[in-house]
């Protein structure tokens, strides 16, 4: 007992739990690498093929990946989901701490992790966005369907300034470029190109730009109309209570659909249960699907 209360509080002790830590962390990443890679090799392809990448938020309920893969995920060739700890249900972790929704988080999301694994060569397009976004694939396809992913193009479905739950659209090009640009450069936020100019640190197209990536429009439409809505109210019992609380009578709230575009692409900033309503009120109900 006494030898090992010395070994365990010698230097050497030490080095030999701290080496033994490390490998068992690169064996799991390994592992966790492998994995994905396979399974981005073995995936069908679309024309054009996408994958969707979705990071897991600490709040949400754990039924949000089977909602999301029972609606607009299915219509993907791959989807993956990220989140900061690893509780099963098809989520793999993200290294490296507390995920928070900021904007340092979201340049070490783009450039550190998903870029850094990411198979470009396979994929034309890379969806990057998180479990608050409903996604119309079947329109993003049709929109894409005449970009050359093999030039480095990004498109925002969101506001370039608004963290809360963005979509970024990239190119095979575009990721290969991201990655390179990451590669030459330490693995840390405070040494990306974005954090250490002022003027980009808080808009994800400019960042995306000064890495040489030109925009795709699939916000608006040829009139100028937002092609997503950012829901602020949502389905629930309450709703019409809630409603009634704030502006003191029930708002319908229909003047919103003025703004927009009859040829949407997303809903951002949904909760759980309004993946499964969106997806039978566009694909059910107008029997596009059964």
């Amino acid at each position: 007992m006494l030898c090992t209360t010395r070994f365990f509080f010698s230097y050497k002790g030490v080095l030999v739990l701290l080496c033994a830590f490390f490998l068992w962390r690169f064996y799991i990443c390994e592992t966790e690498r492998n994995f994905y890679t396979d399974k981005f090799k073995n995936a069908p392809r679309s024309d054009p093929s996408m994958v969707a990448l979705i990071v897991r938020q600490a709040n949400t309920t754990r039924d949000v990946v089977d909602r999301m893969s029972s609606a607009w995920l299915k219509r993907v060739d791959l989807y993956q989901f990220f989140s900061v700890i690893n509780d099963g249900n098809g989520t793999v972790r993200i290294p490296g701490g507390r995920f928070a929704m900021n904007h340092e988080a979201q340049y070490r999301w783009l450039s550190h992790w998903i870029v850094s694994i990411a198979r470009a060569d396979d994929f034309d397009f890379y969806i990057f966005t998180f479990d608050t976004t409903y996604l119309i694939i079947n329109n993003i396809r049709r929109d894409l369907k005449g970009i050359n992913p093999d030039e480095p193009k990004y498109a925002i479905i969101g506001d370039c300034e608004h963290w809360a739950s963005p979509a970024v659209v990239l190119t095979r090009a575009a990721v290969l470029l991201l990655q390179e640009g990451v590669l030459t450069i330490q693995n840390t936020i405070h040494t990306t190109k974005c954090y250490n100019n002022e003027k980009q640190r808080h808009n994800l197209c400019g960042c995306l730009e000064m890495y040489g990536l030109s925009p795709i429009n699939l916000a608006t439409d040829d009139e100028g109309r937002s092609k997503y809505l950012v829901v602020q109210r949502h389905f629930s019992r309450q709703e019409m209570k809630m409603t009634m609380r704030e502006h003191g009578y029930y708002w319908d709230g229909k003047e919103i659909f003025e703004s927009l575009s009859t040829d949407m692409v997303a809903f951002l900033n949904v909760v759980s249960l309004e993946q499964t309503v969106l997806d039978t009120l566009l694909y059910r109900l107008n029997r596009q699907e059964v």
